[in-house]
């Protein structure tokens, strides 16, 4: 076999193979910002339900100025003491960077949103920066395994 034959098919082989990886790798990432979009949803609606199928069972969540939330039941019951509180009127959630790593994805991102007390009617303006990781499930979805927030400047 001719050498230059061997190199040729060689290196067709290897960009292909990459191609997949990078296509996979590009699939991952925006069932990632499906998710994500998702998770804003449900914010809107208030369905608590719903945001709980986006963690894993051993999530941790570290929000701003609060102890850190560890699991399902504490990360739902803060949900739940939210949306007694607050109606979320708009929610747009923006991962700005995914990195996959196989079966676990590291991203980070912002988000933007207004919410209305329901004790007084005061709306509030929501501006957070988060960075987190997700986990894929067995059925190849994703889910919050980490999730770390803080307060951003509000834009003029």
């Amino acid at each position: 076999m001719d050498l230059r034959f061997f190199l040729t098919i060689s290196t067709l082989c290897a960009f292909s193979v990459a191609g997949l990886a990078h296509a996979s790798e590009t699939d991952d990432a925006e069932a990632i910002r499906q998710t994500n979009n998702f998770y804003a949803e449900m914010l809107v609606a208030g369905d608590v339900d719903a945001l709980m199928t986006l963690y894993d069972d051993s999530a941790i969540l570290l929000p701003p100025n609060e102890s850190p939330l560890h699991g399902k039941a504490s990360i739902r019951a803060s949900w739940e003491a939210f949306f007694a509180d607050w109606d979320t009127l708009e929610a747009r959630s923006v991962i700005d960077e995914i990195m996959v790593f196989g079966d676990w994805a590291y991203g980070h991102g912002h988000y933007r949103g207004r919410s209305q007390s329901l004790a007084n009617g005061a709306v509030v303006f929501d501006a957070l920066k988060f960075s987190g990781l997700w986990r894929r499930k067995p059925d190849g979805g994703w889910v919050i395994a980490r999730d770390m927030f803080n307060v951003d400047a509000v834009p003029e």
